[in-house]
């Protein structure tokens, strides 16, 4: 529900009380007008009786219904304008187990809500946050907690809503990151633009891609390639620091560290040019071993093997092998030739993340969230395979 909440995780001896007891206190209103009268933005219509669909309980005198299991929901409702809540009771070893976290973070994959909110300890929120893919993430604690998941663009804590990646093209064309211009989603490069990039030479942070390049006819199709480049140079530069009251991190990311995939399927006769808009953000970022190219055998396995494509499995195989693996991958992707070329931050951020984490802490009290969340590999960041990892 935008950023309401509308999954909670939570001990194991928290239950339906404990729960309800949250909400004792809510403002009732009768109307919208009796809304604004009051200078209520969070209350709930006291005349709005909730029949609770099956699983879920009402509380008490509240249009409220929840729902308390010990196993994580599957395929969750959203209930639109309406106070749902299923609650999941971590194991007996808490939220920190290792097998509790993982299938949370496998869960916030698959689901992919636009927010998550952590009020614990900051390795713990950090654990989840390099396993997930959220626009939103916001740390807090026992002590200082995370009442809410919402964001401040203008402070840098940039919002988006992304379906689960691998069902982007069902949805989306692109994701929606905000601040960003609405018209930067229907505008395309001129061909000429392109033809003229195809000249120009190659970034030198990336150099290590210029044999890349240098296989790729000259044409659109390189040109392309160095344009996204030269983006990745400006925007793969790990974090950004927000600007707003609290500390917060902004930027590209990698896809989950969680030791899935995105596949790019290369049917035959894919070029190199067609492929390389896929392999780009992976093949000049640290993100190089989260990508896999699929493809069937032909002049395109000859040209990836004169590259340089150290920690990039590609694997020939049939479309039938293929597809019966792809439901495990993070994402999947066929590479083609393109019918027009979009901006260069909406094409890179299809494939990898864009979002933001923060803390409700601000100043001194934030140094350890920042020094914590800012030494993660989790940001993407313009990487040398030959530099053992190190950034360029």
């Amino acid at each position: 529900q935008c950023t309401a909440l509308r999954h909670l995780v939570v001990p194991p001896s928290a239950g339906f009380d404990q729960v309800s007891k949250a909400f004792e206190g809510t403002p009732i209103i009768s109307s919208p007008q009796d809304s604004l009268l009051r200078a209520e933005f969070a209350a709930l219509y006291g005349d709005k009786k909730v029949k609770p669909v099956a699983g879920y309980t009402a509380v008490p005198g509240l249009p409220v219904a929840i729902k308390v299991s010990d196993k994580l929901p599957e395929g969750i409702q959203e209930h639109w304008r309406e106070v749902y809540l299923d609650v999941t009771q971590s194991g007996p070893k808490g939220v920190g187990d290792e097998a509790f976290l993982s299938s949370l973070a496998a869960w916030l994959v698959k689901e992919q809500p636009i927010a998550v909110a952590v009020n614990g300890p900051l390795e713990l929120g950090r654990r989840l946050w390099e396993r997930t893919g959220q626009v939103v993430f916001t740390q807090g604690s026992t002590e200082n907690p995370a009442l809410s998941c919402q964001a401040r663009p203008q402070d840098g804590e940039c919002f988006g809503e992304v379906p689960p990646r691998a069902q982007m093209d069902k949805y989306t064309k692109f994701p929606m990151i905000i601040p960003s211009p609405v018209a930067a989603y229907n505008a395309t490069y001129l061909l000429d633009h392109l033809r003229c990039q195809a000249l120009s030479p190659v970034p030198t942070e990336v150099a290590f891609c210029r044999p890349l390049l240098e296989a790729i006819e000259p044409g659109a199709e390189r040109g392309f390639a160095i344009v996204l480049l030269n983006y990745l140079c400006d925007a793969a530069v790990g974090p950004r620091r927000g600007r707003g009251a609290r500390a917060c991190l902004y930027g590209l990311q990698r896809p989950p560290i969680d030791g899935r995939k995105t596949i790019i399927r290369c049917p035959a006769g894919t070029s190199l040019g067609q492929l390389a808009p896929y392999l780009i953000p992976f093949f000049a970022t640290n993100a190089r071993n989260q990508v896999e190219v699929s493809l069937e055998k032909g002049k395109l396995q000859e040209a990836l093997a004169a590259l340089d494509t150290q920690g990039i499995e590609v694997r020939e195989e049939s479309e039938a092998a293929f597809a019966a693996r792809s439901a495990s991958a993070y994402n999947t992707v066929r590479a083609g030739p393109l019918s027009e070329y979009p901006l260069a931050g909406q094409w890179v951020t299809s494939l990898v993340v864009a979002g933001h984490a923060k803390t409700v802490l601000h100043g001194d009290e934030a140094v350890d969230f920042l020094n914590l969340f800012e030494a993660s590999e989790k940001w993407l960041r313009i990487c040398d395979p030959k530099s053992s990892g190190k950034k360029a």
